[in-house]
């Protein structure tokens, strides 16, 4: 074993409790560095964030500290997200319209929609 690689993040009892959590909460395999690796060498963190896109949590006294992840890959993961989140908000602002018109009277019953529908058919 290589000088030091027995602090290196899986080894301790602390990090083995860190990475079950992450197992529980829905990761497959957490990539988990102590913040002492991320300050001797950033370097390696950046290429293991490029590399395999997922998040490397780094903890401080064994404790979760920070999630590092590449820009892109986060990217990449957010995007399904921000669309669910535009649909939602143009379904509720068309819900929010729709409430003021009741409340301002403008509406019609149904059968008056139905025709005004097959009148722009």
């Amino acid at each position: 074993m290589r000088r030091g690689a027995a602090r290196q993040g899986w080894r301790t009892r602390r990090h083995a409790i860190i990475h079950s959590e992450s197992l529980l909460n829905g990761a497959d395999m957490a990539i988990i560095r102590p913040a002492s690796e991320l300050q001797r060498n950033i370097n390696a963190i950046y290429e293991l964030c490029r590399d395999t896109g997922e998040p490397v949590y780094i903890t401080r006294n064994g404790e979760k500290s920070l999630v590092v992840m590449d820009a892109d890959a986060f990217a990449r993961r957010l995007g399904p997200e921000r669309r669910a989140f535009k649909r939602e908000t143009h379904v509720l602002e068309a819900l929010e319209a729709s409430g003021r018109e009741a409340r301002g009277g403008d509406i019609v019953s149904i059968e008056e929609a139905r025709a005004l529908r097959e009148t722009r058919s």
